[in-house]
């Protein structure tokens, strides 16, 4: 359920970055601005920091802006530089819920530890786009996707910071 819950966030994220006209940068992705109904469908809410791409450019190009978001979420590389990106909804994204307790698939856990420490990278460059978190995720909830974490995987071993 939580992944398929990721999956939904992400799937929205990316639909900001990469389908509205123009493109929107959330700014506020956090745990209660994920909203779910009695059947569990995620909703993202609260755009009222919501940014739109400068010039409508197809993609979010650094922009010099105020830092506003929830202290503890932002991204720390747009609250020095202030240049907000589609990356820094990207670290936005990067959460563990800690009431998980044991209640969880190792292997699927160890995935999601390694897409959590992947967003929320320091630099924005070496942070995932949202469509490779999406691909992860779908992976590690349908067998049929297998392949791609483990070469993900693979590659941040051998050091691989293209990943």
């Amino acid at each position: 359920m939580r992944i398929h819950i990721a999956i939904d966030v992400a799937n929205a994220l990316e639909y900001l970055h990469f389908y509205c006209d123009p493109p929107l940068c959330h700014r506020d992705i956090e745990s209660s601005n994920i909203l779910l109904d009695e059947n569990f469908v995620t909703k993202v809410a609260d755009f009222g920091l919501a940014h739109a791409s400068k010039e409508g450019s197809i993609y979010l190009q650094p922009i010099n802006i105020y830092v506003r978001g929830t202290p503890g979420y932002m991204d720390l590389e747009y609250v020095v530089t202030r240049e907000l990106t589609e990356k820094s909804n990207v670290y936005n994204y990067g959460l563990v819920d800690p009431m998980l307790d044991d209640s969880f698939d190792y292997d699927q856990l160890q995935t999601v530890m390694f897409i959590v420490r992947w967003c929320t990278q320091d630099e924005g460059r070496a942070r995932p786009s949202i469509k490779q978190v999406l691909r992860l995720l779908y992976e590690i909830s349908d067998p049929l996707h297998d392949g791609f974490v483990e070469a993900v995987l693979y590659k941040e071993d051998e050091g691989d910071s293209r990943f």
